[in-house]
């Protein structure tokens, strides 16, 4: 006898996103006579998660508002134990091409994808976010089919919530600092670090599974050393003058005072929002 939909268990979600186009993107490329930033040459990166990269979409030249019509299929597990409304994140990083020199970043979105019980098919417009890109400007339409995957009930795999930043990430953010966060964020490739993982690390929390403080610090410290040479408002200014032990490269302070502050300065981005909570 077939199983009806009420007896069957959701096993995962089958997703097709669509990033349709852009809109008031960030001008990085200057005209040749007047030397103002007037248009860019954008592409998009797209991950699953941080650190599972599902590919990038075609370069459009010479155009703020431009239109990809890219397609990216994925499957993400159902989480084993949770009762959020995202079964996972898409993480998007905008650049602009140049020929001779790294691409410069533009900007980046969280895009969440929802864990319905039905099949979802949705249309938006995103707001690109200036995290570790302050001048970033403008919107992306996304389409996302979310299929739902059903099997007859039974125990889930603990590889469910693999769509979540992984152990490793952390291992390597714990290990690497800024460098790593860098590498995922800025506008070059991971730097190689010279020091490696181990069970004694001192870190708040081991080596594969390090505490939130190391990843929060290094985020925050990345966003600082980027913009280090910048106006910084009096919160940043607190945030950034609060001492640290270098040993353990953490606030001496209060670490609930510490992420009150770091929440003031960074909190209405979603990247950092979704950042501090996956690793709480």
């Amino acid at each position: 006898k077939k199983k009806s939909k009420s007896e069957m268990m959701i096993k995962g979600y089958d997703v097709e996103l669509t990033l349709l186009r852009g809109r008031n993107l960030a001008a990085k490329d200057r005209h040749f006579l007047t030397r103002q930033r007037t248009t860019s040459d954008p592409f998009v990166e797209v991950f699953l998660g941080l650190d599972q990269r599902l590919g990038q979409t075609r370069t459009v030249p010479k155009n703020v508002n431009p239109e990809w019509n890219s397609f990216f299929n994925f499957h993400v597990p159902q989480k084993s134990s949770s009762s959020s409304e995202a079964a996972g994140i898409v993480f998007l990083k905008i650049y602009d091409h140049d020929e001779l020199t790294d691409p410069d970043l533009m900007g980046t979105l969280v895009v969440p994808v929802p864990a319905h019980k039905q099949t979802t098919t949705t249309t938006a417009w995103y707001p690109v976010e200036t995290l570790f890109c302050p001048n970033a400007t403008g919107e992306v339409e996304i389409k996302m089919n979310v299929q739902v995957v059903r099997s007859v009930a039974g125990p889930l795999s603990c590889a469910a919530d693999s769509f979540l930043p992984s152990p490793k990430t952390f291992a390597r953010v714990a290990a690497g600092g800024t460098s790593y966060i860098r590498g995922l964020f800025g506008t070059s490739k991971p730097e190689a670090s010279a020091t490696k993982p181990t069970p004694t690390s001192p870190h708040n929390g081991n080596a594969a599974n390090p505490g939130r403080r190391d990843y929060v610090i290094a985020l925050v410290e990345a966003m600082y050393e980027k913009h280090a040479t910048g106006h910084k408002s009096k919160a940043e200014q607190e945030l950034f003058s609060m001492p640290m032990d270098d040993r353990r490269n953490q606030p001496t302070g209060s670490l609930e005072s510490w992420l009150g502050l770091a929440t003031n300065v960074f909190g209405g981005s979603k990247s950092f929002r979704y950042l501090l909570s996956s690793n709480s």
